[in-house]
């Protein structure tokens, strides 16, 4: 949040004084990632320690589950790609000479994300990553809270939309096979999302972004469960925790954390209020 956030800000009100009071902060948090990285074999990756990964996506396929099906390797590793990029762009706006550094680092994570997930243009669904720190101590925490497993991969409505959406692929070619894979995992899930909170705010930009416009605009105007109007023919007004979190019998679903106000999914505003 603190190299997303600032930068947001800066976009919108173009206001320097947003990131001169946050920069030491943002260069401090990728410092913390790049100081971890470099004791890990500097992999320019983010392969190590407890990831969340794609927080309440629906496509583990097991009710109730809390994680998602994408690499959470691939998901931190963007993540620390944008602190990356964004860090060197707030500098080099404060015109701070430390902006070379992270731009330099920022290109070293994006070369490391594409040589590990694509082959020959394309994305690799099993990368070597699942065998990593982050996914090891995810299939822990999966068997002890769920007592089942998740089929990890990178063919999911988050993980090909995040990199769409970022432009992280080597070329025109591997772009346009991202397209034809996100068009197939909508089609696959009857154009509704199967998102959660690292996926849902980049989805429909990555669908308008791409020649899938009625792809984009048929998510954000579906009815049924799960979308954002559901809720709200729900009774709801404000955004809910879990897509699920009433039931359409009206019943408050029985899984545990469920806020009824809860803002993560409501990053769609970000879509309507710049896209719409």
């Amino acid at each position: 949040m603190i190299t997303i956030l600032p930068m947001n800000l800066y976009k919108h009100y173009r206001d320097k004084a947003l990131l001169e009071a946050n920069i030491e902060s943002m260069v401090a948090w990728v410092n913390t990632i790049y100081e971890e990285d470099e004791a890990k074999g500097s992999k320019r990756l983010w392969h190590f320690g407890m990831q969340l990964g794609d927080w309440l996506a629906l496509d583990s396929n097991i009710p109730g589950c809390v994680m998602g099906a994408t690499d959470s390797v691939l998901i931190a590793s963007i993540y620390y790609y944008l602190s990356a990029k964004n860090t060197a762009d707030a500098l080099m706006i404060l015109a701070d000479d430390r902006a070379d550094f992270y731009f330099q680092l920022s290109l070293e994570i994006k070369k490391a994300i594409i040589s590990t997930f694509y082959k020959n243009g394309e994305l690799i669904d099993k990368p070597d990553t699942l065998n990593s720190e982050v996914e090891q101590i995810r299939k822990g925490m999966m068997q002890a809270f769920v007592g089942e497993k998740i089929d990890t991969r990178t063919y999911t409505q988050t993980g090909i939309a995040m990199l769409l959406r970022y432009k992280i692929y080597p070329d025109e070619k591997a772009k346009k096979y991202l397209v034809k894979l996100l068009k197939n995992v909508m089609e696959e899930a009857k154009g509704f999302l199967t998102t959660g909170f690292a996926g849902t705010p980049d989805l429909p930009h990555a669908l308008l972004e791409n020649g899938l416009s009625n792809q984009a605009f048929e998510l954000l105007f579906k009815e049924d469960a799960p979308s954002w109007l559901f809720e709200v023919n729900m009774g709801a007004t404000t955004t809910w925790e879990r897509w699920d979190s009433i039931l359409p019998n009206g019943q408050i679903s029985g899984t545990e954390m469920n806020s009824l106000n809860h803002y993560a999914y409501g990053a769609v505003e970000d879509f309507i209020i710049e896209k719409y």
